[in-house]
């Protein structure tokens, strides 16, 4: 990869609500209401147990921001990169492919040629 393709790469910060060996809980969810000034509501669904994304498009340096304040606080979380998006010519490869793949999918009628009988009831035998 170039060094231009790295700028372009977005990052996105997740909080996975536990919290790191040494630090209790009622200090990490003050910590971490006070940094990301959240509600209590909003604090309880970060501590769900389940991964929530606190920050997302950002640059690495921004992302490692986040993530170094959500270590201190004495919680877990991760930096995970953003896919890119395809390119207008991909979606567009991607959606004629679909199309193609679902007219194969249509059961089409077929004659039995054996009995040589056409969908007509007046056809001849």
């Amino acid at each position: 990869m170039t060094a231009a393709a790295d700028s372009k790469k977005l990052f996105r910060v997740f909080f996975l609500g536990e919290v790191q060996p040494g630090h209790t809980l009622d200090d990490v969810k003050r910590k971490i209401a006070k940094a990301f000034l959240v509600s209590d509501e909003a604090l309880d669904l970060m501590f769900s147990g389940r991964p929530v994304v606190i920050k997302d498009g950002l640059d690495e340096k921004t992302a490692r921001v986040y993530s170094k304040t959500i270590r201190d606080a004495g919680a877990v979380g991760f930096i995970d990169t953003i896919p890119a998006k395809p390119s207008r010519t991909e979606r567009r490869f991607d959606v004629d492919r679909r199309i193609h793949r679902e007219r194969r999918a249509v059961p089409r009628l077929t004659l039995e040629r054996r009995d040589q009988s056409g969908r007509r009831s007046t056809d001849v035998n």
